[in-house]
């Protein structure tokens, strides 16, 4: 479920201290929204304001699978669906369109 590609910042909400939920219409990939860690920075402010265009990096991080790691169990297809639902879950406040 790892993928790069290239995308239009649609939308960026501050979420919590220093990220930010990013709403993306990419190349291939149509419309996704992700959190972005550090989205505030000063370094990184000017890169997500609306109608940029940027490069970037759709990625599940192990956190998410890490009761699978310490039962050394790889995960399945299901297991990574219901990962990718559970985010979405936790998103959806944040979103619009389609993906809501």
């Amino acid at each position: 479920m790892d993928w790069n590609d290239e995308g239009i910042v649609l939308t960026a909400r501050p979420h919590g201290e220093t990220g930010l939920v990013v709403s993306l219409l990419t190349r291939d990939h149509g419309r996704h929204s992700g959190f972005v860690p550090g989205g505030v920075s000063r370094r990184a402010r000017p890169v997500w304001q609306s109608g940029n265009l940027v490069e970037i990096g759709w990625v599940i991080t192990s956190a998410w699978l890490s009761h699978l790691e310490a039962t050394s169990t790889p995960a399945t297809s299901e297991e990574m669906q219901r990962g990718a639902e559970m985010v979405i879950l936790i998103l959806k406040p944040y979103m619009r369109g389609d993906n809501a």
